[in-house]
């Protein structure tokens, strides 16, 4: 009896260790097969306005507002030091006031959206707070038209934080056609009021916009054949007139 179970026991102990070791090599497998390149890509100094940055409100923002700031001279010492970089010494400023409690919202966007490269991963954004109770978003488009809000966390911190934004992984970014990748598109990012929290003398200031992404799919022999739009710009057909 006691044969038969230790017996027994081996048998488990082989079977499992069989498993443990064919999971090994099939996750090891897999993480060869990924074929991943991450990068970090600074989408927006705010050293200039060349993307024309501007701000909208809700419906009950008080008039003349939001206003937003350019060229202020400010920037995270975390990033750059207390003597700063010449390169990165500017930061982009927006303030408003609401008159009515409620979800007033606050857009801070680009005059054009901005396309991402590559597989995007995470966005991640340097945020000055003043210790309101908001809820900061990034908005974002699948090349499907597609629209997605992806939460930040909320802005009751003081002074400079940098605030990161995950893409889920059931965000469309790929195909498996050329060109494989379908890059997201960057719309605005939202400051949303919460009811209860002060609605006057509200104060953001943004830096270093960036994108934690994926370009192995972007590199590969030929993949400047991938310009569709620049190299059939002119082609020519055999197609007779008439619809013959």
């Amino acid at each position: 009896m006691k044969l038969s179970k230790i017996v027994m026991v081996c048998v488990v102990l082989g079977i499992f260790a069989t498993f443990l070791v064919s999971n090994i090599h099939l996750k090891a497998q897999q993480a060869m097969n990924k074929n991943e390149l991450i990068t970090s890509i600074v989408l927006e100094t705010f050293e200039n306005n060349d993307k024309g940055w501007y701000a909208s409100g809700s419906k009950y923002t008080k008039t003349g507002f939001p206003q937003w700031q350019t060229n202020i001279e400010n920037w995270p010492t975390s990033l750059f030091g207390q003597k700063g970089d010449p390169a990165n010494k500017y930061c982009f400023g927006v303030r408003t006031s609401y008159y009515r409690m409620g979800y007033n919202y606050l857009w801070i966007l680009p005059k054009e959206p901005l396309r991402i490269p590559g597989i995007a991963k995470a966005f991640y954004i340097w945020v000055w707070g003043a210790n309101f109770m908001y809820d900061f978003e990034i908005q974002v488009t699948d090349y499907t038209g597609v629209s997605y809000s992806l939460p930040g966390g909320k802005l009751n911190f003081l002074g400079w934080k940098i605030l990161r934004m995950d893409i889920p992984a059931f965000i469309p970014q790929s195909q498996q056609q050329l060109p494989r990748i379908k890059n997201l598109q960057f719309d605005r990012f939202t400051i949303w009021t919460n009811p209860g929290a002060p609605l006057e003398n509200f104060y953001i200031y943004l830096d270093q916009f960036s994108i934690l992404t994926d370009i192995a799919l972007e590199t590969y022999d030929g993949d400047a054949l991938n310009n569709v739009n620049q190299i059939w710009t002119n082609p020519q057909s055999n197609q007779q007139t008439g619809g013959q």
